[in-house]
């Protein structure tokens, strides 16, 4: 029978995925505030929020059944928290842009993405490839994700002694 391998505290492990869709949230409300809605008075706390509140669907539904079937077999390192962390973000971002690209209605919910910002057409009517933009739109949400594995590390791995000297 093997070791048994000390495990992170609830509480850090809480606080880390609590935590880890921060990056995208971040860097999306900054994005929308300054960038995206021009003369816009929804704050970027708002945006935050909002954001956060969507980055934590694809973290739910695949970060924790991720963690518990693989924490007794692979080592809490950072290269695989930020592996597993840019996977989930792509599968979140994939399912988002497969949104807009097929026309943006989801049960009644009209999803927009206006590429220039503030151009106010939608993705297929502003690029020439749209196929082009969500490839990009992807590998983004892939690096935030790869970011938020890093927070997620920090956060439940970094700060605990414990796990620390395993990885």
């Amino acid at each position: 029978m093997g070791e048994m391998r000390p495990q992170p505290r609830v509480w850090r492990l809480v606080l880390g995925f609590v935590a880890a869709p921060w990056p995208l949230a971040a860097l999306y409300a900054w994005w929308a505030q300054a960038v995206a809605v021009k003369g816009s008075t929804t704050s970027v706390l708002t945006y935050f929020a909002a954001t956060s509140l969507v980055a934590y669907v694809p973290v739910l539904l695949f970060g924790l059944p991720l963690h518990f079937g693989l924490r007794h077999h692979l080592r809490p390192r950072l290269a695989w928290m930020a592996l597993f962390g840019a996977g989930i973000a792509l599968v979140g971002g994939l399912l988002f842009i497969l949104l807009i690209l097929l026309g943006g209605h989801a049960g009644g919910i009209t999803v927009r993405l206006d590429l220039p910002p503030g151009s106010g057409a939608p993705t297929r009517a502003a690029q020439p490839f749209p196929f082009l933009a969500a490839l990009v739109a992807v590998g983004f949400f892939g690096a935030l994700g790869a970011l938020s594995g890093f927070v997620f590390w920090l956060v439940v791995v970094c700060g605990d002694r414990r796990l620390a000297s395993l990885a």
